[in-house]
C-alpha cells in the first residue's frame, strides 16, 4: 500500500492527536505503511514543528500515567521509557514531574497492603520482590516497610 507524503502526514496527525507519542512510535508507524527513511524524516520535522510530536510532553505523561494508574516505579518507567528510545535527559525531566510526597505515599500504600501477608522472612522477600517488578528502588522499600511497620 503506498501513500503520498501529504496523506501519510495527515495520518500521523491523527495518530499523534488522540494520544501522545514519541519519535520512536511514530517512526515504527510510518514504517509500518510503507514510507522511506527520508520521507519519514521530514514527516516527523513537520509533526515537532506543528505541535504534534513532543518527545518531553509524552515522557512527561507516560511517567504519569503510569505512576498513578499502575504505581510503576521509577526504575520501570525509566526502563520502559528507554525501551521507546527517549533520551536519558528527557527521562529525567519526566521523572522529577512526579512529585516526592506522591511517590513515597504510593510505595507506603502497597507495602501497607501487603503488609498482613508478612508473617514470615519469606513473604517479606516475597513483598520486596514484588515492589522491585513495580519498579520502585530497593532502599527505598526497605524504607517504607519500616514506616509502615512502626505505625
Amino acid at each position: 500500500m503506498s501513500f503520498l507524503k501529504n496523506e501519510l502526514l495527515s495520518k500521523l496527525q491523527h495518530y499523534c492527536s488522540y494520544q501522545e507519542r514519541c519519535h520512536y512510535e511514530v517512526e515504527q508507524k510510518l514504517y509500518s505503511l510503507g514510507c522511506k527513511k527520508n520521507t519519514a524524516d521530514e514527516i516527523i520535522a513537520d509533526l515537532i514543528s506543528s505541535g504534534f510530536l513532543n518527545e518531553q510532553r509524552f515522557a512527561n505523561a507516560y511517567a504519569g500515567g503510569k505512576f498513578r494508574t499502575l504505581n510503576w516505579g521509577k526504575t520501570k518507567i525509566t526502563r520502559k521509557l528507554a525501551e521507546k528510545k527517549v533520551p536519558a535527559k528527557i527521562i529525567s525531566e519526566a521523572l522529577r514531574s512526579i512529585e516526592e510526597s506522591d511517590y513515597q505515599k504510593s510505595l507506603e500504600n502497597l507495602v501497607k497492603n501487603h503488609s498482613s501477608k508478612l508473617k514470615t522472612y519469606s513473604d517479606k522477600q516475597k513483598m520486596i520482590k514484588f515492589l522491585m517488578t513495580k519498579g520502585f528502588e530497593y532502599d527505598r522499600i526497605l524504607e517504607a516497610i519500616k514506616t509502615v511497620q512502626s505505625y
